[in-house]
């Protein structure tokens, strides 16, 4: 009837104003094929909520809901997984990627988090690269000083990208300066030494971070 209408109207103008917002905090247009999407999002949200709280009896229904221990458990260590970006911890396996979030400094994005929760920034950034000698090599050298870095990446270059030597790179890591004469020297001195979560790499090739991360903001969604 006419009630059934206007919820369908309001649910509809939701949508539509979350989309809004949403694109006014991002400050940059998306692909356009992507806006009626969220809207759509956004509308199966709020339709679904506006559903939950017009069921009759949901409140008696919520009350007799009590959560054992080991769901509580669960509850927690998945709550305290999702803010593990927003610590500067790890990206890579809390489903971050898919919402475009940035945590690296000068690009972070939370409308929710402010930057003061980071613990540290943990990406490695390359000021200065170069296989044999500069300019030989240089679309690498174009690659690794416009993205952003982590250790395990790093060793996987010294297993992957030694077939000139030397690989010289140099830039800064957690706000410090470091030099690696030759990645792919064994003996080359390793500046990150106390990269892991707790100060030690349990896990060395294990990434925490996302790859292929421009250092520059504006970029498409990583999958």
């Amino acid at each position: 009837g006419a009630q059934g209408a206007r919820v369908k109207w309001g649910v509809a103008g939701a949508g539509v104003a979350l989309t809004l917002a949403s694109l006014g905090m991002h400050g940059a247009w998306p692909e356009w094929s992507m806006i009626p999407k969220e809207a759509l999002i956004w509308g199966l949200l709020v339709g679904t909520g506006v559903s939950v709280a017009r069921r009759p009896g949901l409140n008696a229904s919520l009350e007799r809901i009590k959560p054992g221990a080991v769901a509580v458990v669960i509850m927690v260590i998945f709550w305290i997984n999702g803010l593990t970006p927003y610590l500067g911890v790890q990206v890579q396996h809390a489903g971050a990627m898919l919402s475009n979030l940035r945590i690296d400094e000068g690009c972070w994005n939370s409308c929710v988090f402010p930057e003061g929760v980071r613990l540290r920034d943990e990406y490695v950034r390359v000021e200065r690269a170069y296989f044999g000698s500069p300019g030989e090599v240089p679309e690498y050298e174009e690659v690794l000083a416009e993205q952003l870095w982590s250790p395990p990446q790093l060793r996987q270059m010294r297993r992957n990208w030694c077939g000139r030597r030397p690989f010289y790179m140099s830039g800064t890591w957690r706000g410090e300066a470091w030099e690696i004469k030759d990645l792919c020297d064994p003996l080359e001195p390793w500046p990150f030494e106390g990269a892991g979560v707790l100060g030690v790499e349990v896990f060395p090739d294990a990434l925490r971070f996302q790859k292929n991360l421009k250092r520059a903001c504006p970029q498409p969604c990583i999958h």
